[in-house]
């Protein structure tokens, strides 16, 4: 036997649950769940459990197993006291134990339903809302530039910019030429272009701005691209630039409906998750703590048959 800490898996039919082997009284003992872990029964209470993370937190913090000069080595010593850390975290939020109870497993921190929201969030919602937001600014952008005065005041605008940048100056402590600085240089710049190429033709200028909203949405770069993918993106928008004859209202409409689809989506989604979870709770909590309590019952009688050689051999030792 080794005191290191090792993850056992359980059988194939059973209820999947965290096993690990743990040395105590000079034997390993196998550890079935986080019960097990802090040595505290199925129905212990909260306050039962805060006193036996704190009797086995201490009992096995690694500067104390050093200290008391124990078998083992510091990477043993903290594995063992993350398991109780572990085992401690799943059992005192009262959400992450219920769903502790009825997987046989620990799901995190966050209940399914709302890491399904996470999930749906970080990879649909907010870049199709960012995409949303940059069409609005593009619009809002032509839109205020058919003001005489504002396109004037833009192109006065751009040719401080390029004069700033072109003098190699910081404003506020960041230079213009810096890594973080050059993505706003390159905006800026690319909404001059499309000004004073409306100027000449509103539909080139359109192209451009389509070009611009499908490079960042889906993180193209044109100097990485085929020249005939480029002739094939560009042709396309510009067709839908000739179709759409300016009226980029109805691009942020579009855009605005998928958003709404999406969330009603992951909303929906998600009440169906809280509701399947919910409905498991309901019929399988009540198997995996059997299964846990029949695991201990084994467990129980094969420690009985392992002393029980262990006698016979001493007693085969002495003769």
């Amino acid at each position: 036997f080794r005191s290191r800490v090792r993850v056992l898996a359980p059988p194939a039919h059973e209820p999947s649950a965290r096993l690990c082997l743990a040395r105590g009284g000079g034997r390993l003992r196998a550890m079935i769940d986080a019960y097990d872990v802090l040595g505290v029964g199925l129905d212990a209470s909260e306050e039962e459990i805060k006193k036996a993370f704190r009797k086995m937190s201490l009992q096995h913090h690694p500067d104390k197993v050093q200290a008391s000069g124990a078998k083992g080595n510091a990477r043993d010593a903290n594995a063992r006291f993350n398991e109780i850390n572990i085992a401690r975290d799943i059992l005192q939020n009262p959400d992450r134990k219920q769903l502790y109870d009825t997987f046989g497993v620990d799901l995190g921190d966050k209940r399914p339903e709302m890491e399904t929201w996470t999930v749906g969030t970080e990879n649909l919602l907010s870049p199709m809302g960012m995409l949303t937001f940059k069409t609005a600014v593009l619009w809002l952008w032509f839109w205020l530039t058919g003001w005489r005065w504002c396109f004037w005041l833009a192109i006065l605008a751009g040719l401080v910019v390029a004069g700033l940048f072109a003098a190699d100056v910081s404003v506020r402590d960041v230079n213009l030429r810096s890594e973080e600085a050059l993505p706003i240089v390159f905006t800026v710049g690319i909404l001059e272009v499309m000004l004073l190429v409306r100027w000449i033709t509103p539909t080139l200028a359109d192209t451009i701005g389509l070009l611009y909203l499908v490079c960042e949405t889906l993180g193209l770069d044109p100097r990485t691209l085929g020249w005939k993918v480029c002739a094939g993106v560009a042709t396309v928008c510009l067709l839908i630039s000739w179709w759409l004859g300016g009226r980029w209202h109805w691009i942020v409409g579009l855009e605005v409906a998928l958003d709404l689809v999406v969330l009603l989506s992951l909303t929906v989604s998600a009440g169906v998750m809280r509701i399947w979870v919910d409905s498991m709770q309901q019929q399988h909590a009540g198997e995996v703590r059997t299964w846990r309590m029949e695991m201990r019952k084994q467990r129980a009688s094969l420690e009985e048959e392992a002393a029980q050689l262990r006698r016979r051999l001493e007693q085969l030792e002495k003769r």
